[in-house]
């Protein structure tokens, strides 16, 4: 029952913290740095990373975050929940995307985009990927496997 508890907390809580990134003002972009243009392109909903899990959400399936090499985007996190990215920048692997309310601190790695949701109770990160980005090292379970785990624990 305490692992429910969890489980339902953690999904109402990302839900929660998308919500905040869909509404923004655009500001005028940067132009390109070589980074920007690297790190430029769509990003399509992989995972949420919790407990060391990939876990699959079926209700974000198809969502993604677009990266402008311009420092503009756009998040499309669903039907209440689009809207455009005023701003991000890159310093290596390190992103800060800002949208509507928010700020985002991600990282950019071969093709992967791992936005931080973490807060003092509860770490986690939502995952997203490019088309060609290597996942094979990261294999996806299901809600129902993640609460068989946290239960066994």
């Amino acid at each position: 029952m305490k692992n429910d508890v969890k489980l339902i907390a953690l999904i109402l809580t990302v839900i929660a913290v998308i919500s905040l990134c869909g509404c923004a003002s655009v500001t005028n972009p940067a132009p390109a740095s070589p980074e920007a243009e690297a790190a430029a392109g769509t990003y399509t909903f992989y995972a949420l990373f919790m407990d060391d899990h990939y876990i699959g959400l079926e209700e974000f399936e198809g969502r993604t975050t677009t990266l402008n090499a311009d420092g503009g985007g756009a998040l499309d996190w669903g039907d209440d929940n689009k809207g455009p990215i005023s701003e991000w920048t890159i310093d290596g692997e390190k992103i800060v995307i800002k949208a509507g309310v928010s700020e985002m601190n991600a990282t950019l790695k071969d093709g992967i985009l791992i936005i931080d949701f973490s807060d003092e109770d509860m770490p986690m990160s939502t995952v997203f990927v490019k088309d060609e980005a290597d996942t094979s090292s990261m294999p996806v379970i299901s809600v129902d496997e993640y609460s068989e785990l946290i239960s066994a624990e």
